[in-house]
């Protein structure tokens, strides 16, 4: 299995070169896209395929120092389970900068995806 990236989508494919599923995305701002959709052929489901699309995206924009806007529910729901990609996730991001702001901390650690601890104990949930 590999993955073929061009500028908006990335493609999982086969070892004999067939599409197994792919990931489309849209550039909103040079350091943000939005994916759009999450596409597994039929012979491909329950391999892990779209899983796999995601994780390859988000280790993309990392790599690239972008963002992502989750339009596609496959990804909303991918960026919810793995929240080690927060820091790529524009919902992540907004809720890093929600809990700083409860806590009246102004930044954090996003090199090593940290919020202080003194805002995350229980006067700051919710």
């Amino acid at each position: 299995m590999t993955f073929k990236v061009s500028a908006d989508r990335i493609c999982c494919m086969a070892d004999e070169g067939v599409e197994l599923g792919h990931i489309e995305f849209h550039q909103l701002t040079p350091d943000t896209v939005d994916i759009i959709h999450t596409f597994v052929e039929p012979a491909g489901r329950g391999q892990g395929i779209a899983g796999r699309l995601c994780q390859r995206l988000a280790e993309e924009l990392r790599d690239r120092g972008m963002r992502a806007r989750l339009s596609c529910s496959y990804a909303q729901g991918w960026f919810e389970k793995h929240e080690e990609f927060s820091d790529v996730s524009a919902l992540g991001r907004r809720r890093q900068q929600r809990a700083l702001s409860l806590c009246g901390k102004e930044s954090v650690d996003h090199a090593r995806n940290e919020i202080p601890l003194s805002c995350v104990g229980p006067a700051h949930q919710g």
